[in-house]
């Protein structure tokens, strides 16, 4: 028995010329018409006079295939029924005809689904790897008892009611899947719950100063914590020498740090919003003054300490929280800086303002290597500033930073603003000759400081403000 096979690429060809992919579904397609009384809301209204048989005839990439040819060895073991998850935006405004995309694996048989693929100027992550094709329910109904295959989608789905999902796998008899309907957001965000308020971070915006391993490593985790949108800033290109301790891989080298985070971060929550600088905070500062931040939050860990400080000033013109965060020599010390807008707390650019004008005009070439002088590599007998020691400093900033965005909710318990001070150092290891290591007994240490000209006064998370 021969087959017709009709090809996704032919479907969408023949759905420019006319139009419409349910057009085209309606001319290739087999399609069984239903009683007026029972007719679906979504059966098209209008009529094709088209000859199938001249279509198929003239169509390149459409040709007949015996029965049984093309199987996939990748597939799931027969009688294994395929697992298809479904955003439950698709399901709650179902559509007459149009392509969905998603990710899946042949070998596990697990689909899910999260847009419309068919929408103009929608533009999807691109690790999307599948695609199912929606279609009238009469369609549905003649293509599954039908001869026809479809080749380039992995499922043909309809609403048959209006509203109920069928879904079947393109393949021999069109077997039935499991099909669930999940919100992407609240499942990816399911296992944060009870440790950080999901809602309020959805509603929130991170402004990242800075996109190398520290900036780059907070962004993710930032947006795996459920942060709703992401300004990052960086004028830097990813180069080889970042690859061994940054969050981006190879795939990405030659690109603009925020652009190829961008595209990484997409992939953890594909309905975050980023906005991308790929230039310095100073080229910046006047688009970055227009945008709307009052539910935001700055995370600085530029390559200059002035940098940091002019993120800083952009934290108060905006009047939200500031955090910094910044390695000494190789890594083994760190120092997380926060400040609060209306608290009277002296700015990073003023406690750091001596500092900062002793520093010299250009960036010195050896901070690629997290040594202070380029002579200091030759004494060292191992790796500096590892990612992991570079991680571990990281992950102290974005946790400041998530208590700092969640303090709003009366419900919030914060995990560490109750017990540090403004200025941190912390430890990775004592082996270094770093000066501030004579403030731990050991590695892995945290010491918290008050900052000397702030006003003493009660956290309003604490019945009294911690003194040392």
């Amino acid at each position: 028995m021969k087959k017709t096979t009709i090809t996704r690429t032919q479907l969408n060809k023949l759905a420019q010329e006319l139009g419409s992919l349910q057009a085209a579904i309606r001319c290739l397609l087999p399609w069984e018409e239903e009683p007026a009384s029972q007719a679906s809301p979504l059966q098209p209204s209008v009529s094709f006079n088209f000859n199938m048989e001249e279509l198929l005839a003239a169509a390149p990439h459409i040709d007949a295939e015996e029965e049984g040819a093309g199987t996939d060895p990748g597939l799931p073991p027969a009688g294994t029924p395929d697992t298809v998850g479904i955003a439950a935006e698709l399901v709650q405004a179902p559509f007459p005809a149009g392509e969905i995309a998603g990710v899946g694996c042949q070998e596990t048989g697990y689909f899910y689904y999260f847009s419309r693929a068919d929408v103009p100027g929608t533009v999807l992550p691109s690790i999307y790897n599948t695609a199912a094709l929606v279609v009238p329910s009469g369609c549905y109904q003649a293509l599954i008892h039908s001869d026809v295959c479809l080749e380039g989608y992995e499922f043909v789905a309809s609403f048959l009611d209006g509203q109920n999902l069928a879904l079947s796998r393109c393949a021999e008899g069109y077997p039935t899947a499991n099909t669930i309907v999940f919100e992407p957001e609240e499942t990816i965000f399911s296992r944060n719950r009870g440790i950080c308020d999901v809602k309020t971070l959805k509603n929130k915006t991170a402004v990242l100063v800075g996109c190398g391993s520290v900036g780059g490593t907070a962004a993710c985790y930032l947006a795996r914590a459920g942060v709703g949108e992401l300004v990052l800033v960086d004028s830097d290109v990813l180069k080889p020498h970042n690859i061994a301790r940054h969050e981006l891989d190879m795939t990405y080298l030659g690109k603009f740090k925020v652009h190829a985070l961008a595209d990484k971060i997409k992939v953890i929550n594909p309905k975050i919003k980023i906005r991308t600088f790929p230039c310095t905070l100073a080229e910046a500062a006047d688009q970055l003054d227009q945008l709307d931040l009052k539910d935001g939050l700055v995370f600085a860990s530029a390559d200059s300490r002035a940098a940091n400080a002019q993120a800083n000033e952009l934290a108060a013109r905006h009047n939200i929280p500031y955090v910094a965060v910044g390695a000494f020599s190789r890594a083994a010390i760190a120092e997380v800086f926060y400040w609060q807008p209306g608290k009277n707390q002296r700015t990073y650019g003023d406690v750091f303002g001596k500092l900062i004008a002793e520093a010299p005009a250009e960036r010195d070439p050896s901070h690629d290597y997290y040594v202070g002088q380029k002579e200091e590599m030759e004494l060292v007998q191992y790796e500096p500033a590892i990612f992991t020691d570079i991680t571990m400093l990281t992950l102290i900033g974005v946790r400041v930073a998530l208590d700092l965005l969640q303090l709003e909710n009366p419900d919030y318990q914060p995990r560490l603003l109750n017990d540090i001070k403004r200025y941190n150092l912390w430890c990775n290891t004592t082996v270094t000759h770093e000066p501030s290591r004579s403030l731990f007994t050991g590695p892995l240490q945290l010491r918290t400081f008050g900052v000397e000209g702030d006003p003493v006064q009660a956290d309003p998370k604490k019945d009294d403000a911690k003194e040392e």
